[in-house]
């Protein structure tokens, strides 16, 4: 039976209902979630030009509106009685998704997809197949297109 799920999000359109189908599945089957947001490693500024510096000022307000959000989602999971928790890292997304599904002895991963085009996917890789290929646990994906009508149970 499965008593771990891990939920990456990234806040995009899908995330809401990726968290209301895990509620939904988390809850039939009393099951802890792993709420997951991961933000990318911190740019390198190799000179002191004018350019990107303001990128880098702004990602400690950012990191702190993701983390608030994590926290409001990880909120309405436990205030419907489901052992919530939130996590957010700073990485490459596949790999820390990977490594918190071990950490956290996930024994699902719910993912969104955005329904990009096998080309995008193709020549700028995708997270969904990246984890499908690599993870130690079965991996439901939830796509944008068909979100409404989804059936993660079939």
């Amino acid at each position: 039976m499965i008593q771990h799920i891990l939920v990456p999000v990234d806040f995009s359109d899908i995330t809401e209902t990726l968290v209301d189908k895990a509620r939904e599945l988390g809850s039939a089957l009393k099951a802890s979630i792993c709420l997951l947001h991961i933000e990318p490693e911190e740019p390198e500024l190799a000179s002191y030009k004018p350019g990107p510096e303001y990128a880098r000022e702004d990602m400690p307000q950012k990191r702190a509106e993701f983390y608030r959000h994590l926290n409001d989602y990880k909120d309405r999971l436990r205030a419907q009685g489901i052992d919530a928790k939130a996590v957010l890292l700073q990485g490459d997304t596949v790999d820390k998704i990977l490594q918190e599904a071990r950490q956290f002895k996930a024994e699902l991963i719910m993912l969104g997809s955005h329904g990009n085009s096998a080309l995008h996917d193709l020549l700028l890789g995708s997270v969904s197949e990246g984890v499908l290929h690599q993870a130690p646990c079965p991996v439901m994906v939830i796509h944008s297109r068909s979100s409404q009508n989804q059936d993660y149970r079939s």
